[in-house]
């Protein structure tokens, strides 16, 4: 009896110590799969983000995109925190110019780039980055946040309001982009 104790209490300090090794092990990989999670999603949110503010800038005048869409970003950062420590937009662009932007309220909404003889659909484009603080890997940055950049783009889809077009037809005006001509709504 006294041999099967000893051999007993053998097996139990020889479990004890490969399960301490086993967790010493286990739990960084882990915390690193969770990082690795937590820049994925940070990831994708910046990127949602990014589309969300192109296509509400693009709703509109082009006068005004970069406001639209400085104020999306904005209204994204409010709603998260957590891990992700800063969401703010980089720029907002366009391929429009300022002669663009003319002949955009000349023409009754069409919002096109003039390239030669040919026509593009004005695009806004924005850029945001996102800055996250993974757990484990924050430890190896020095505590420095990790930053990610998108840039997304979308298309210009303005209504314009033009009281002069009669009282029999719609004033407000859809344009197409891409060429086709403005439709009515």
């Amino acid at each position: 009896m006294r041999i099967f104790f000893k051999f007993y209490h053998r097996i139990q300090a020889q479990s004890l110590v490969e399960l301490t090794t086993g967790l010493v092990v286990l739990i960084p990989v882990v915390m690193l799969f969770f990082d690795l999670a937590l820049m994925v999603i940070a990831v994708q949110t910046n990127n949602n983000i990014a589309q969300n503010a192109a296509r509400v800038a693009s709703m509109g005048s082009p006068l005004q995109y970069q406001s639209r869409a400085q104020a999306s970003v904005n209204q994204a950062a409010l709603s998260h925190n957590g891990p992700i420590t800063k969401i703010v937009m980089v720029s907002a662009t366009t391929n429009l110019t300022p002669t663009d932007i003319t002949n955009w309220e000349n023409s009754g909404g069409l919002v096109v780039h003039l390239n030669g003889s040919q026509t593009y659909p004005g695009i806004v484009y924005v850029t945001t980055k996102i800055s996250v603080k993974p757990f484990l890997i924050s430890i190896v940055t020095n505590n420095k946040p990790l930053s990610f950049t998108t840039v997304q783009s979308y298309p210009f889809s303005a209504v314009l309001y033009d009281p002069a077009s009669g009282t029999n037809s719609n004033p407000w005006t859809l344009p197409a982009t891409g060429g086709n001509g403005a439709a009515q709504q």
